[in-house]
């Protein structure tokens, strides 16, 4: 978890654990929609024009449908936009901003890393044999 500040408060300190808490539990794969691939968003794009489609929605009403899903999906994979696990009504990103303005100084979330348990360990295949009776 990375706060960028040239203030030093254990605020921040607080803030960047609980920030790293919800990183663990909420799973976000991006910090901001400028860093989600053009690929995947056109997938998401896809799926959600198919399903509106098949319910028979008119063109019009299927590209403004496909706004609100496309936000809903950043709201999912976006870590500035996703609902702060400790306070739903709030956003990770105005949580961030808030604690700049308590400050009086920028307070900027930077990156994030997050590492699953089991995540890149390399596991033995093992052949089992049958047991016959003897």
């Amino acid at each position: 978890m990375a706060l960028e500040t040239a203030k030093s408060d254990d605020r921040v300190a607080t803030l960047a654990r609980q920030i790293a808490m919800h990183v663990a539990a909420a799973s976000p794969q991006y910090l901001e929609r400028g860093q989600v691939p053009a690929e995947v968003l056109e997938r998401e794009k896809e799926i959600y024009r198919a399903k509106a489609k098949e319910s028979g929605k008119p063109d019009n009403i299927i590209e403004k449908i496909l706004d609100g899903q496309v936000n809903k999906f950043y709201g999912e994979i976006c870590l500035i936009e996703q609902a702060y696990v400790i306070d739903p009504d709030q956003k990770v990103g105005k949580v961030v901003e808030a604690l700049g303005k308590e400050l009086g100084g920028e307070v900027k979330l930077a990156g994030f890393v997050r590492f699953q348990l089991g995540e890149g360990i390399e596991r033995r295949k093992t052949i089992s044999r049958p047991k016959w009776p003897r």
